[in-house]
C-alpha cells in the first residue's frame, strides 16, 4: 500500500490512518491550463517493462488549452525512449493522440479524432494496453476502439527510470489512475468498468473476472485522503517504488481543486 500519514490527536495518541481506496467520491478538477498539473519528478522504475496496462477515469469539460502531452511517463536523458504519453490538440477537441516509444527510440502511435466525441461532461474509462514489441490497444468504456492502422515499427521497452505527469492542460475532472505490469484482457477491463467506478471496486483485490490485483503496481485516487495537500497524491499500489503525485505538482490544492464528483 502507499505511504500512510498519521496525525497526532489532541490527547497525544495516534489518530486512525487515512482511508485507502475504494471509497472516494471526490476527484481533481483541472482548470484546463498548463499551470495546473499533478507530477512526480523522482526518476525511478515503475515496475513495468514490456507488458503493461494504463487506466484512468476522465470527465472532459470542454476544449483543451494545449496540444502538449497531458498524461505521460518519460525517461529524462533518453530522448523519446521508454516513453508513454498521450496528447490532445487545440484544433481537435475530441482527439486522443497516443504514442509509445521503445528503448531504442522506435515507436507505435495512432490518432483517434473522435475519442471524446459527444462525451463532454461524461465520465470515461480510458485504458491503454501494451504487449511489446507491437501490440498497442486503446479502450473506451471497455470497448476496444484501436484503429486499424497503427504507425511505427515498435520495439521492446525496459524498466528504466521515468518521471510522471498527469493533467497538464487537460480541461476536466480526473478520478483515478492505475498501472499494471501485465496486459489486461477484455474480461478484466470489462469487470473493472462494470463494477468500475472506483468508489466500490477495489483494484487490490480479485473479484469476479478481475484476477490481476497482484499485478497492480500503482494506483492513484486523489480524492481519497484529504488530511493534507500532499496526501491527495498518495500512491496506493504495491510496487517497491511508490510515487506521490503531489511531490512536484503545481497549483493543486484541496480547497480549489478537490470536488465532489466520481464515476457512477
Amino acid at each position: 500500500m502507499g505511504n500512510i500519514i498519521y496525525a497526532k490527536a489532541n490527547v497525544g495518541s495516534p489518530a486512525a490512518p487515512p482511508p485507502t481506496p475504494p471509497g472516494s467520491t471526490d476527484c481533481v478538477d483541472f482548470d484546463g491550463t498548463t499551470s495546473e498539473t499533478l507530477q512526480n519528478n523522482n526518476e525511478d522504475t515503475y515496475g513495468i517493462v514490456d507488458n503493461w496496462t494504463w487506466m484512468t477515469w476522465l470527465k472532459k469539460a470542454g476544449d483543451h488549452t494545449t496540444s502538449q502531452h497531458m498524461f505521460r511517463y518519460t525517461a529524462p536523458g533518453e530522448g523519446n525512449s521508454n516513453t508513454i504519453r498521450w496528447a490532445g490538440h487545440l484544433s481537435f477537441p475530441d482527439r486522443l493522440n497516443l504514442i509509445v516509444y521503445a528503448a531504442d527510440g522506435n515507436h507505435r502511435t495512432f490518432v483517434l479524432e473522435d475519442y471524446f466525441a459527444g462525451l463532454d461532461n461524461t465520465w470515461v474509462q480510458v485504458v491503454v494496453t501494451w504487449d511489446g514489441p507491437l501490440d498497442l490497444k486503446l479502450y473506451r468504456d471497455a470497448s476496444n476502439v484501436t484503429p486499424g492502422s497503427i504507425g511505427g515499427t515498435g520495439g521492446a521497452q525496459t524498466d528504466t527510470g521515468r518521471i510522471k505527469r498527469s493533467g497538464y492542460g487537460f480541461n476536466g475532472k480526473y478520478y483515478s489512475e492505475a498501472l499494471w505490469n501485465v496486459t489486461l484482457d477484455q474480461d478484466n477491463i470489462t469487470a473493472i468498468f462494470n463494477s468500475g467506478d472506483g468508489t466500490s471496486f477495489d483494484l487490490l483485490s480479485d473479484s469476479g473476472n478481475y484476477d490481476q490485483s497482484s499485478a497492480l503496481k500503482h494506483w492513484w485516487v486523489p480524492g481519497t485522503d484529504q488530511t493534507s495537500e500532499n496526501a491527495i497524491g498518495t500512491d496506493y499500489g504495491t510496487h517497491t517504488n511508490l510515487f506521490n503525485q503531489m511531490d512536484n505538482a503545481t497549483n493543486i490544492t484541496i480547497a480549489d481543486d478537490i470536488v465532489a464528483d466520481s464515476p457512477t
